[in-house]
This record gives C-alpha cells, sequence and structure tokens, in this order.
C-alpha cells in the first residue's frame, strides 16, 4: 500500500504541478491517460487506506480490504449526489 500511494502521490503531483506534461503525453495515448488519471488514483488510494487504519481494529484480512474497499467506493458514490440532485432538477425545469 505503501508503495501505491507513493507511486500515485508522484504522479498526481507531477500531473497537478505540470498540466502541460499531461498534454503531451496524451500525444502518446497510453502515458497521458496513466498521468491524467494519478490525482483520482491517489484520492481513492488514500480514502482506502484511511478506512483500512480506522477499521483494522474491528477487522482483519480479506474481510478488512472487501469492507475497506466498499466504504471507500460508498464515500466516492456519496459526494456527487446533492450536485446530482440539483442538476436533474434543473434539467426537469427546463423541460
Amino acid at each position: 500500500m505503501k508503495t501505491y500511494l507513493i507511486i500515485t502521490g508522484i504522479g498526481a503531483f507531477v500531473a497537478l504541478t505540470m498540466p502541460w506534461l499531461v498534454i503531451i503525453g496524451s500525444f502518446l495515448i497510453i502515458p497521458g491517460i496513466i498521468l491524467a488519471s494519478m490525482p483520482t488514483a491517489f484520492m481513492y488510494g488514500v480514502a482506502f487506506a484511511l478506512f483500512r487504519l480506522l477499521l483494522g481494529a474491528f477487522l482483519s484480512g480479506v474481510s478488512l480490504n472487501v469492507m475497506s474497499g466498499a466504504a471507500t467506493l460508498a464515500l466516492f458514490w456519496t459526494i456527487p449526489q446533492p450536485g446530482l440532485t440539483w442538476a436533474r432538477g434543473m434539467l426537469a425545469s427546463l423541460k
């Protein structure tokens, strides 16, 4: 997990501090996709590690990883819901 967070953290730093590098990497397709996804991958990794740390006192092994993954996905599904509800209401008012 440490290695994943280090690699994605460095990649996220590079992508956010040098956005022109992401654009140049897009010409080679794969490097551009990797650099563009690094900040998101880093945030998912941080959330997973945090849930794993918090749930580690109660669970262990595979169940710890499954619950941490489920909590991470639930968190990142829940965050945009208020904005989506507002946008759907605005769209419905246009019809």
